[in-house]
């Protein structure tokens, strides 16, 4: 399975856990504490520490070191070393100290990961619950995925007035590293694993928005979290959307954007900004997810028989044509 990667600009987290089933068909999270072992082989020194990273997790600390860090192979002889000395650095030790204290306790996110999970498999019985493991990954990935390898750097999600982040991240990007978002994206993450945008599609504003909003719809529909919440909008950013839902369409369709397949015009429409560049300061970004979360709720309104799976195997076009959305 492809390794998926978020960047959260955006994005957004966390830690290791195991899922297992349990009493009554519920899911049962237990997250993986790689980040303590982390935190305790580079503030002590601690030789127990590194064998674990070694031992019992190493497929973790592989993902971290060659994929994340990119500091090097898990082989090489020196990389404990090179590992430690990485996050000996200063603001390393102040963040990582920060992190183990505002997230001791994570039973609050098993509990969340748990019903996530849970209703997940009521509509995809086949899939299997990921390790999920935390880790610190030096603000890098805020969550990675690598088979049923499920990791959260904490570190990202220290809240988005962390004083440090202000160093690193526009306040658009800070807005997003909040430990709410912890769950949230790592089921978004998950679910773009398992259901990766197809080679076939068009690389189209269209394709791409409906496939985002395929996953944004389901994760809502599954977690009962409002759209707002799916996209990390403000009542003011959600209200602005609604309120000028048919101008935004009207400035899609007559500029040609809506099935536009250049790169420039479709990251001004999904990427992370202060706004969207094409409606002006005031407005909220990633606009063209907003409106494909929008394409795909009328298509399911319109559609009341078609499972997620379904919708999932079908043609971009069709779903749109289907959605009644442009009508």
């Amino acid at each position: 399975m492809k390794r998926f990667a978020i960047f959260i600009s955006v994005f957004f987290l966390l830690f290791v856990l195991i899922g297992c089933e349990g009493r009554n068909g519920k899911e049962t999270v237990n997250i993986v504490r790689y980040d303590k072992v982390q935190y305790e082989y580079v503030e002590f020194d601690s030789y127990s520490a590194l064998k674990q990273m070694q031992k019992e997790y190493r497929p973790m600390s592989k993902l971290l070191v060659e994929e994340v860090l990119e500091i090097g192979s898990i082989e090489d002889l020196n990389i404990e070393t090179k590992f430690k000395d990485y996050f000996r650095d200063s603001l390393l030790m102040k963040l990582n100290n920060d992190v183990e204290e505002k997230f001791a306790d994570l039973t609050p996110y098993e509990e969340e990961f748990g019903i996530a999970f849970t209703a997940l498999k009521k509509h995809f019985p086949d899939i299997k619950v990921p390790t999920v493991y935390a880790q610190l990954s030096a603000l890098n990935e805020s969550v990675i995925v690598d088979g049923d390898l499920l990791g959260v750097s904490l570190d990202k999600y220290m809240g988005k007035d962390y004083p440090l982040y202000s160093n690193f991240y526009y306040h658009y990007q800070r807005k997003s590293m909040i430990p709410e978002r912890i769950v949230l994206d790592c089921i978004y993450a998950y679910m773009q694993s398992i259901y990766p945008f197809p080679e076939t599609a068009h690389h189209d504003l269209c394709s791409i928005i409906i496939y985002y909003g395929i996953i944004n719809n389901i994760i809502a529909d599954l977690s009962g979290y409002p759209q707002a919440r799916i996209m990390n909008y403000t009542k003011e950013e959600e209200k602005w959307c609604k309120d000028n839902e048919s101008d935004i369409l009207k400035f899609m369709l007559l500029n040609s954007h809506l099935y536009s397949s250049n790169f420039m015009v479709v990251r001004k429409y999904v990427k992370a900004s202060p706004y969207t560049t094409f409606f002006g300061k005031g407005s909220p970004d990633r606009i063209g997810l907003w409106v494909g979360l929008r394409i795909v709720e009328s298509f399911m309104k319109n559609n009341k028989d078609v499972s997620y799976q379904e919708l999932m195997a079908m043609d971009y076009y069709d779903i749109l044509a289907k959605s009644k959305y442009l009508e």
